[in-house]
């Protein structure tokens, strides 16, 4: 497990979910379970520091990965 989030590893895991490098239905479902739980702490982080933009692209990023739109 990976204990030690932080902005940069977040920011590169969205940027390859972005550019499609990610396959969400390649990803096991233990990936997809970390994944989704790291891109929600970095969420809300970024509200936190009102970075509401950034944190809309992530909410985006986990409906997908959750199999929404």
């Amino acid at each position: 497990v990976d204990g030690g989030m932080n902005f940069s590893t977040v920011a590169k895991d969205v940027e390859r979910l972005d550019k499609k490098e990610v396959d969400p239905a390649r990803l096991s479902k233990e990936e997809r379970r970390r994944l989704i739980e790291k891109l929600n702490k970095e969420m809300t982080e970024a509200a936190k520091v009102l970075d509401f933009e950034y944190a809309a692209k992530l909410r985006d990023e986990i409906r997908r990965l959750k199999g929404g739109k």
